[in-house]
C-alpha cells in the first residue's frame, strides 16, 4: 500500500525509534496531510522482527501496547502526533509499518526501520 491515496491522504513522514532505558518501548512521531474531505479514522501498527530466535510479524492492537499510543485521528488538512507502543519482552524489533484505516478500510501505510532516539 502506498503512502498516498487517490483521495489525498498522505504519509508525509514516518520515525521510530527505541527509547533509551526502557528496552520494551518503542516511540513514534508521524505526519499525515489530507487534500481531501476531513478523515477520521485510526492508526494500526504491525511490527516485523524476532521473538525467541524466530522472525515474527506482531500487530499492536491490544490495549495494553497502546497504552501511550494515540491511534484515534483526525486529518483536515494536517496532523503530526507522536506516541509510546509497548512490546512484549525480548521483542527484537526491524521495523514497523503503520496504516491509517477508515472504517475497516486501510487508506495508506508506509514502514520505516528501527532508529536509536
Amino acid at each position: 500500500m502506498p503512502p498516498e491515496d487517490p483521495a489525498g491522504l498522505r504519509i508525509d513522514n514516518f520515525r521510530i525509534g527505541a527509547v533509551s532505558g526502557y528496552p520494551n518501548r518503542l516511540r513514534y512521531e508521524l505526519g499525515l496531510s489530507n487534500k481531501g474531505r476531513k478523515l477520521v479514522g485510526k492508526l494500526q501498527f504491525m511490527v516485523l522482527g524476532e521473538q525467541n530466535g524466530e522472525l515474527r510479524e506482531m500487530p499492536l492492537d491490544q490495549p495494553a501496547a497502546l497504552a501511550d499510543a494515540k491511534p484515534k485521528v483526525e486529518v483536515s488538512r494536517l496532523l503530526n502526533t507522536r506516541g509510546y507502543l509497548d512490546l512484549p519482552e525480548g521483542y527484537v524489533v526491524h521495523k514497523v509499518v503503520v496504516q491509517v484505516v477508515e472504517g475497516s478500510s486501510p487508506r495508506v501505510a508506509q514502514s520505516a526501520p528501527m532508529s536509536q532516539t
